[in-house]
């Protein structure tokens, strides 16, 4: 699983986190791209599907239940892993969410009213839904970072410009005066020659 950007102008974010995706080795499993902008820079192939990404924290959960809809559909009920690569405030990274780690101890199981095997089924999908939330969450918060800083360079590289260009017009207007001046100087002098001859 890929987590990447709905929007773009977030500088290299799509390509780290398709980079950390490679050198993982997992680009040849079946792949879920969460976010257009780093799907559109995906190869299109049967093994990767991909899914509309999170704005912001109000439809996160929305979209990881359609992230978790769609891996199901490419794990086709095996029990195979489930990675998932982002980029957070540590960088670009992968992480290995699925199979669950066991414990080192051999505790009781809890009494439940349900069978033992279907309440851990039922924690374990709860315990993934608010893991890829976090993470997602995490992922999103470092995107729109990034967006804030292209946007907070592009417009000091325009005031930069801006200055640059009122510089450049206050130079020009000045050789023009230079230049009226001289030309009105050079008149004067015609019209005095002419005046004493």
């Amino acid at each position: 699983m890929l987590i990447g950007s709905v929007h773009g102008f977030c500088g290299s974010f799509n390509e780290d986190v398709i980079a950390a995706w490679r050198a993982a080795g997992a680009a040849a499993a079946p792949t879920v791209a969460v976010g257009e902008r780093l799907a559109d820079l995906l190869p299109t192939a049967p093994a990767i599907r991909a899914i509309p990404g999170a704005v912001g924290g109000l439809d996160a959960a929305a979209t990881i239940d359609r992230l978790l809809a769609a891996v199901d559909a490419l794990r086709c009920g095996g029990g195979a892993g489930l990675v998932v690569c982002l980029r957070d405030e540590d960088g670009a990274r992968c992480q290995r969410l699925l199979p669950l780690e066991r414990s080192a101890g051999t505790e009781a199981l809890p009494l439940t009213l349900r069978p033992a095997p279907q309440v851990a089924v039922q924690v374990a999908e709860h315990a993934l839904f608010h893991h890829l939330l976090a993470l997602l969450l995490r992922a999103v918060r470092v995107e729109n970072r990034m967006r804030l800083l292209q946007m907070e360079n592009a417009l000091r590289h325009l005031d930069e410009g801006r200055d640059d260009l009122r510089r450049q017009r206050n130079r020009l207007r000045q050789e023009e005066i230079i230049e009226e001046i001289a030309l009105t100087a050079r008149r004067r002098a015609d019209v005095v020659r002419a005046l004493g001859s």
